[in-house]
């Protein structure tokens, strides 16, 4: 059997990589923006793929590369590196969304705020402002305000966010409990997820390697591998808890 061009995987990955830039844009419904930053992030991921592949067939490349990932420390550095390759990438997937019709008018016109993928996940964090910045957790405004009593007097007071603990009504007893309660669900969210990639990846693995599923779990929790690949899940595992943690609570 013919062996493979090593450039012909990340040549592949490339190509359905920038269809899909190119139409998934407009079946949505919005004009897609490419600045010249993100264009040099996509060239310097595609380089960075290709350069990957090729060491991949490079004895004298790879051999050093791997000495260096079988350190926890720089396994796990990989992993957090990783992540802010992510949220690079989906930040720098930048649009304008279309603007709605008007009567009797076919043409569509988009808007004139150029948004990204990331923007539109954290919008609720941009869309909701309040008058002023407040302390992690708040419930009131950081600064006095002059506010009308129940009894007609003016007195200045720290008032209450808008938003943040919009759903309490006592503050003072049920902010505690609240925070608790969400981040509980994130922590149950990012678990679950972790542990749904982790088995999708054991499948994967344990079919490539021609070994059980449970026995490759058990080689990985005892560390039992040529790369610290327990370190990089518990890695994985703490980001998608932040991550989740976050998610799931970005309209509080």
């Amino acid at each position: 059997m013919e062996q493979r061009p090593w450039w012909m995987a990340p040549a592949v990955i490339a190509v359905v990589v920038a269809a899909l830039l190119l139409v998934v844009p407009r079946v949505a419904g919005v004009k897609p923006v490419y600045l010249a930053t993100d264009v040099l992030l996509y060239l310097l991921v595609a380089m960075f793929g290709f350069l990957t592949a090729y060491m991949r067939g490079q004895p004298h490349l790879l051999g050093p590369w791997r000495a260096v990932f079988r350190r926890r420390v720089a396994m796990a550095a990989v992993m957090v590196l990783s992540a802010y390759v992510v949220v690079g990438l989906v930040d720098s997937v930048h649009f304008r969304r279309a603007l709605p019709l008007h009567a009797g008018s076919t043409q569509v016109d988009y808007s004139v705020q150029v948004l990204s993928l990331f923007d539109v996940v954290t919008e609720p964090l941009w869309s909701r402002s309040e008058q002023t910045y407040s302390a992690p957790f708040a419930t009131r405004l950081f600064s006095k305000q002059p506010e009308t009593m129940p009894d007609g007097t003016i007195q200045r007071i720290y008032p209450r966010l808008k938003y943040g603990g919009a759903g309490l009504d006592n503050p003072a007893k049920e902010e505690l409990p609240d925070i608790l309660r969400r981040i509980g669900k994130g922590v149950i969210l990012g678990v679950a997820t972790w542990g749904a990639a982790a088995w999708l990846i054991l499948v994967v693995a344990s079919r490539r390697h021609h070994s059980g599923v449970r026995r490759l779990a058990a080689r990985l929790i005892r560390g039992d591998t040529v790369l610290p690949w327990r370190v990089a899940l518990y890695t994985a595992l703490l980001l998608t808890v932040l991550a989740a943690c976050c998610a799931a609570n970005r309209a509080a």
